[in-house]
């Protein structure tokens, strides 16, 4: 079954959450101690976000399975008295389920994130990729720009 990718609703934040978690243990031993919080946490910052449109969860679902997904935030950005771009995007918790790597549903996925970035006004998308991630990201458009200065906190 070809996965059909959709923008996540409330209904599936269990999934999400699950899958977040297979996200950060995956090829690693699960600690002996887990934040006990973890699911409350994950669902509403999700719930909440969802309602406000701040957070965009695109997934591949393949007949209610979800199998992969990409997390945008927006950022709204100054108003400006000239038109302008309302938003910036930050893309990250880019995950496919492991039976489904390599189909190039990541790609689909991230695809259909560029052309709902454009009818949302969204200025420029970013992303902190892994190295190992890079050149997925230099395959659908993504690119350093030679003006990004980031500080990050020790």
């Amino acid at each position: 079954m070809i996965p059909r990718v959709r923008l996540a609703t409330v209904r599936d934040i269990s999934a999400l959450v699950e899958m977040r978690r297979d996200f950060t243990f995956e090829g690693q031993p699960t600690p002996e101690v887990l934040r006990d919080d973890y699911e409350d946490a994950m669902g509403t910052l999700l719930c909440e976000g969802m309602k406000a449109g701040t957070w965009f969860v695109f997934v591949a679902d393949a007949g209610g399975q979800l199998v992969s997904h990409i997390y945008v935030h927006l950022v709204a950005k100054l108003p400006r008295p000239v038109p302008d771009h309302q938003h910036i995007g930050y893309v990250t918790n880019v995950y496919t389920r492991p039976a489904y790597r390599g189909e190039g549903i990541g790609g689909q996925i991230l695809d259909e994130i560029r052309s709902w970035a454009r009818r949302q006004s969204v200025e420029l998308l970013f992303v902190w990729p892994s190295e190992a991630s890079v050149e997925f990201y230099r395959r659908h458009g993504f690119d350093h720009p030679p003006d990004l200065l980031v500080w990050a906190a020790d």
